[in-house]
């Protein structure tokens, strides 16, 4: 749906991932690609990645972060840190939000695991 800058990044966070079977995706998709990654889950684990210095990708499920995303864009505001969210395709309300809160990827699910590689390669 979205698409902003695009390139590879150092290192994954993995943030409130409800789906076990997109969790195991997303770190086989790390490991192939070599890419670091750490799953965090909590908010004061992600205020603690403020001052990170690497060039940092923060993958969500949007459903379950709806209320966080305001703080989670202003976290990454001016660093070397984006945010892909994805969200069930029957939610546009939710893909709605995170694209006027100006979260950098928005997809669908269907559309993840595609769109995460290539920002990986």
């Amino acid at each position: 749906m979205l698409s902003a800058r695009t390139g590879s990044f150092d290192f994954v966070i993995v943030y409130k991932i409800s789906d076990l079977i997109f969790g195991v995706a997303i770190e086989e998709i790390c490991r192939s690609s070599s890419v670091d990654f750490a799953q965090i889950k909590s908010k004061d684990e992600l205020l603690q990645i403020h001052n990170s210095n690497h060039r940092t990708l923060m993958i969500c499920d949007l459903v379950s972060v709806k209320e966080e995303l305001s703080t989670m864009k202003e976290i990454g505001s001016g660093k070397n840190f984006e945010i892909l969210g994805f969200y069930p395709h029957v939610d546009q309300g939710t893909g709605s939000l995170a694209l006027s809160l100006g979260i950098d990827y928005v997809v669908p699910r269907s559309a993840f695991k595609a769109k995460l590689k290539s920002l990986l390669s």
